[in-house]
């Protein structure tokens, strides 16, 4: 089996082709069926965040090829670009490179905020959601809980995750204090009710801010985080009413389009008598049409305009980040032993049932010549014949699993069933 990652980051990819190419979460099991309709052998996991959409595959060799052509078919019809134009904006990755970047990925490493809290849980929930569309996921299930190994390592050996940071955390804090002397009197809405939003609630909280207001389609949900958090509910109906209340708007729905287009924005904007508003649009695709930053004191910002204060908080943090290489670095190659020696075993296996079916076959026909042995004399023969074949064997097995724990034994093991045509 090959490991695969094709997908699209804040690293590569600019916003406009992230947005097109973000999936919501109803539509996860459709995806994840196409691609099983395709390829039946696939095992295919699909993270889906507000910075990265990255499909992971584990395929028969044969099938490699086929599963990459078919990921990115897939991602360039939704861009409506051909696979040609898009290629330039994707990262791919094979067998171990995947599974390194998985690990980076899932330990915040390779995350816009270095040492942010949401990604290990958004990693877990891409793959529960992978296992529920597909309960047998044999080769990802042992990447993905690797991966989440690697992250809770690194939480406990180094302070990369010493405090509590978030997407919304660092965009507040970059943001709002070159607008505001203080929030802690300024009127906050939120709009969404997912895990970014509970993470605003908690920065916010602490830094004593109590008008909160949140508003969600679903308005269960909005009541909860409401409740949890000390803020108010609102209906969706009401959310035009709130944005012209309020004095920062954080944005983190997981709509398929704009919620707040620049005519609709426009009659609001009217009502606030141009009153300072900042908002933070961190939903992709984006929330609000990027055409109300023109208008006068409305500050509108998004994902991608976070990339100045996430070299400031990576600088902060840049003492750690050996440490936590270090970790990665350790798993991987722990990892990868364990998944040489999974490629090795079978072949190893089998090249010892046909060697030993070949030598049970001659001795008995030699045992059946010599029917007058005595049974001391028999069993001198059979251990006999059991030290031929273990010598003959010890050589290259052994070469086998020195290449296992130290190197890429596929080569060899191709080569070994070549020569005893052995079965995959």
């Amino acid at each position: 089996m090959r490991l695969l990652v094709i997908g699209a980051s804040h690293h590569l990819t600019p916003l406009e082709v992230r947005e097109k190419l973000a999936i919501a979460k109803s539509e996860l099991p459709r995806a994840l069926e196409q691609l099983q309709q395709e390829i039946p052998a696939v095992e295919s996991v699909l993270l889906n965040t507000c910075n990265r959409i990255e499909w992971y595959c584990a395929v028969p060799s044969e099938l490699l090829d086929a599963a990459e052509g078919w990921v990115v078919g897939y991602f360039a019809q939704r861009t409506g670009l051909s696979g040609e134009q898009l290629t330039p904006f994707l990262f791919h990755h094979v067998d171990q490179a995947a599974v390194e970047h998985l690990f980076r990925v899932a330990s915040s490493l390779d995350s816009m905020v270095v040492g942010e809290s949401q990604i290990i849980s958004q990693v877990r929930e891409a793959y529960d959601q992978a296992s529920a569309f597909r309960p047998q996921l044999p080769i990802l299930h042992n990447v993905f809980q690797k991966a989440i190994a690697v992250a809770k390592s690194i939480t406990t050996e180094t302070s990369l995750h010493r405090h509590r940071l978030s997407v919304a955390s660092v965009a507040i804090s970059g943001f709002a204090a070159d607008i505001f002397e203080t929030l802690a009197d300024k009127r906050i809405l939120l709009i969404g009710a997912g895990q970014i939003a509970e993470e605003t609630l908690l920065y916010l909280r602490e830094h004593g801010v109590k008008a909160v207001h949140l508003v969600n389609r679903t308005t269960t949900h909005a009541e909860e985080l409401a409740q949890a958090f000390a803020g108010t509910a609102h209906p969706w109906e009401a959310l035009l009413p709130q944005i012209q209340l309020a004095d920062l708007v954080v944005s983190t729905t997981g709509a398929a389009g704009q919620i707040v287009d620049l005519a609709t924005f426009e009659t609001l904007y009217r009502k606030r008598h141009q009153r300072p508003l900042l908002v933070l649009d961190l939903a992709i695709p984006r929330d609000f049409d990027p055409a109300i930053a023109n208008l006068p004191n409305v500050y509108l910002y998004t994902i991608d305009d976070l990339k100045a204060q996430c070299q400031r908080n990576l600088r902060l943090r840049e003492q750690e980040l050996p440490k936590a290489e270090g970790v990665v670095r350790q798993h991987l190659e722990r990892f990868q032993q364990e998944w040489n020696l999974r490629y090795s075993v079978p072949a190893i296996q089998q090249l010892r049932d046909r060697t030993d079916q070949i030598k049970q076959e001659e001795l008995q026909r030699l045992l059946n010549k010599l029917s007058d042995l005595t049974p001391e004399a028999r069993k001198e023969l059979e251990i006999a014949f059991d030290r031929l074949v273990n010598k003959i064997l010890h050589r290259p097995l052994t070469s086998l699993r020195d290449e296992a724990k130290s190197g890429q034994p596929q080569q060899l093991v191709d080569s070994l069933k070549r020569l005893f045509q052995l079965n995959d």
